[in-house]
């Protein structure tokens, strides 16, 4: 019977492991689909309406903590899911961007006006032509109103770095408003680029009756009329333009352009009524003014901040 040294021993054995793990490889995708990205993170998802459910690990809901309120635990929570952008960061290295809706137990839509939506984060690298799963960020940001993340852009920050620029908007009591928000996609975490989020638009035309009409009138123009108020909100409609400006040292501008009407409103006369209650009638002269700016954005220390002009969305 023949005898082997230790080192025929450690050799077979080596050999032994080496076939084993290439037999244990995870599923991979042969190309960066988003649908079969999908299903490599979350088996039972598919692209269907009605299965775009799934369960992952957060902590924090569309309207406040999901676990414990003192030491805020990570819970299960379970998501209305789906695949937005699958951006290739390097040439064997992806990432996939979701936009999800939270689901309540019941089996409802969490998409109240406060709730917000969530982005997740999903990368992949490159190995013998196929694409494997290779690490998770579930709960990347909350971010919208209604459930929905709102309108996610791909942006190039730099030759070698991507970013996510992300608009949300909704509307309260007439009141109408958009804001962005800027992420970077990193080798392994989305994150945020902005302290606070940017006002890209702001209309009232819903909250006062004369104001649709008002702001149609040509600047310069004067709008003589009664009101029986001598003072109101003013009207506005207000939106912005960003693009990204190249730098040669460092990360791109963002450069915001502001183009709108605001309304003017001067009291000329004040007579007294003949009603009982002793109201007043406001003589008013109205006109629109053009709005438009610039404000600039750089990266400093982490974080894009305003250098220069300011931002002339009216808040609200």
């Amino acid at each position: 019977m023949p005898t082997y040294s230790p080192f025929h021993i450690t050799f077979v054995a080596i050999m032994l492991s080496g076939l084993t793990a290439c037999g244990d490889k995870p599923p991979a995708s042969p190309n960066l689909d988003r649908n079969n990205l999908m299903q490599l993170v979350f088996p039972t998802w598919r692209p269907a309406d009605n299965q775009h459910r799934v369960s992952v690990t957060a902590a924090w809901a569309p309207e406040g903590p999901l676990g414990d309120k003192e030491s805020k635990d990570p819970t299960a929570v379970s998501l209305d899911i789906e695949p937005i952008h699958v951006v290739r960061l390097s040439p064997a290295r992806a990432v996939m961007l979701t936009a999800a809706t939270a689901v309540m137990a019941d089996g409802e839509l969490m998409d109240s006006h406060a709730s917000s939506g969530l982005i997740g984060a999903y990368w992949f690298k490159e190995e013998d032509g196929k694409w494997y799963p290779d690490g998770r960020q579930d709960e990347a940001a909350w971010n919208g109103f209604m459930g929905n993340v709102g309108e996610m852009t791909i942006v190039k920050l730099d030759p070698a770095k991507f970013g996510l620029m992300v608009e949300a908007g909704s509307c309260w009591q007439g009141y109408c408003g958009n804001w962005g928000n800027l992420f970077a996609l990193e080798e392994r975490q989305v994150t945020s680029l902005l302290e606070h989020s940017i006002p890209l638009f702001a209309n009232n035309e819903g909250a006062v009756e004369s104001c649709s009409a008002l702001l149609n009138v040509k600047p310069g123009q004067v709008v003589k009329r009664t009101e029986e108020q001598e003072s109101r909100n003013t009207c506005y409609r207000v939106e912005t333009k960003w693009q990204f400006k190249p730098r040669k040292n460092g990360m791109a501008d963002l450069m915001l352009n502001f183009d709108g009407e605001e309304e003017r409103r001067r009291v000329v006369h004040v007579e007294e009524t003949e009603e009982p209650d002793g109201n007043e009638a406001y003589q008013v002269e109205l006109s629109v003014e053009n709005v438009t700016g610039k404000q600039v954005y750089r990266f400093r220390n982490g974080h894009y901040v305003s250098v220069s002009g300011k931002n002339l969305v009216p808040e609200f």
